[in-house]
C-alpha cells in the first residue's frame, strides 16, 4: 500500500490554544480563558460560522480536546452523520447523559452543523437548553448563501455565537512563516504572500498548499511570481538590497572600532561576495533573477541583525 506524506496544512495544523490565528479564534480563546475563571461557569453552548479555511473546526478541536482532556470525554460527529434523528437519539444524548471521565469536560462537536436535518436541530434545542454540568456543545457551521448564520433564531438564541472571518494578509504570513521555519525553509517575501493569498482567496488551507508548490517550482497557479507581481518586481528587490548594503555598510563603520581583524575580514567580504552576487543574478531570466535577489536580500538581512547585535 502507497503511505502518502502528511499534507503541510495537516502538518502544521494548530494543536493548541496559542497556535491559533486569525481575530475569530483569539475572540473564542478569550471567551473561554475568560469565561473559565468563573467558578460557576460549568456548561455551555458555543456557535462557530465563517467561510472555508477559516479556522473554524481547528478551532473548535482544539477547545474541545482542552476542555475534555481525555478522549472519552470528546466526539465529534460530522453534521450529515448527525443529521439522522436516530444518531441524536441513540447515540449523542446518552453519551452527553454521563459525566465527564477525565475530571474535566465533556465536549460534543457538531462539524458542518448546517447540515443537520430539520428534526435534528428542534432535537438540538432541547438538548442545548438541558446540558448537564461541565458539558459543552460546538457547532461549526459555514455561512448560508446570504452570508448568515445557517439557523433559525429560536436555536441561534440558546448558543454563543461566534462569527469567523476570512485569515487577513498578516495572518497567512505568520503561518506561512511558521512553516518556514519548521521546514528549514527561507521565509517568503512580502511580494510572494501577498500574491499567494489573492490566488486563496481567504482560504488559509489553500494558501498552505500554494505555497507548498511556490517552493518547489517557483510558481503559483502555474505562472511565474514574476507574473502575477507589480510590474518591475526584480528592479523593487535589486532595490531593496541596495538600500540594506548601504544599511549593512553604516552598521559596519559604526562597529568597526570594536571587532577583530579576522570580524573585518569576514564581515567586509560577506558583503562583497553578496555585491558579486547581485551583479550575476541582474543577468539572469527574470524569474531566476528575482528568486537569486531575494535569496541574497535574505541572507543579508540576517548578517545585518547580527552586525548590529555585535
Amino acid at each position: 500500500m502507497i503511505r502518502r506524506n502528511p499534507e503541510l496544512y495537516e502538518l502544521y495544523r494548530p494543536q493548541r490554544l496559542e497556535d491559533l490565528v486569525g481575530a475569530g479564534s483569539r475572540e473564542l480563546v478569550g471567551y473561554i480563558k475568560s469565561r473559565l475563571r468563573d467558578p460557576h461557569y460549568d456548561r455551555d453552548a458555543i456557535m462557530i460560522v465563517g467561510p472555508s479555511g477559516s479556522g473554524k473546526t481547528t478551532s473548535a478541536r482544539i477547545i474541545g480536546h482542552y476542555l475534555a482532556q481525555g478522549d472519552m470525554d470528546y466526539m465529534e460527529v460530522e453534521g450529515a452523520v448527525a443529521g439522522n434523528i436516530d444518531t441524536v437519539r441513540n447515540d449523542i444524548i446518552p453519551w452527553l447523559r454521563t459525566y465527564p471521565w477525565s475530571g474535566g469536560w465533556k465536549v460534543l462537536v457538531i462539524d458542518e452543523a448546517q447540515r443537520l436535518s430539520d428534526v435534528a436541530k428542534d432535537a438540538f434545542l432541547n438538548i442545548v437548553e438541558n446540558l448537564p454540568e461541565r458539558h459543552m456543545v460546538i457547532f461549526t457551521a459555514t455561512p448560508d448563501f446570504t452570508g448568515g448564520v445557517p439557523f433559525q433564531p429560536a436555536l441561534v438564541s440558546r448558543f454563543k455565537l461566534f462569527q469567523f472571518k476570512e485569515p487577513t494578509e498578516a495572518d497567512v504570513r505568520a503561518v506561512l512563516v511558521r512553516i518556514a521555519a519548521g521546514q528549514g525553509w527561507n521565509p517568503p517575501f512580502d511580494d510572494v504572500v501577498r500574491v499567494i493569498y489573492a490566488a486563496a482567496e481567504g482560504n488559509l488551507r489553500r494558501a498552505i498548499q500554494l505555497y507548498e508548490v511556490y517552493h518547489h517550482t517557483g510558481t503559483i497557479q502555474g505562472q511565474p511570481v514574476t507574473a502575477a507581481i507589480a510590474p518591475g518586481g526584480v528592479a523593487d528587490v535589486a532595490g531593496e538590497l541596495n538600500a540594506t548594503l548601504e544599511q549593512y555598510q553604516r552598521a559596519y563603520i559604526a562597529a568597526r572600532d570594536r571587532m577583530t581583524d579576522e570580524q573585518k575580514v569576514m564581515f567586509l567580504g560577506f558583503a562583497k561576495e553578496r555585491v558579486a552576487q547581485m551583479n550575476v543574478a541582474m543577468q539572469m531570466p527574470e524569474q531566476m533573477a528575482w528568486r537569486t535577489l531575494e535569496s541574497i536580500l535574505l541572507e543579508l538581512r540576517q548578517m545585518l541583525s547580527f552586525l548590529e547585535g555585535s
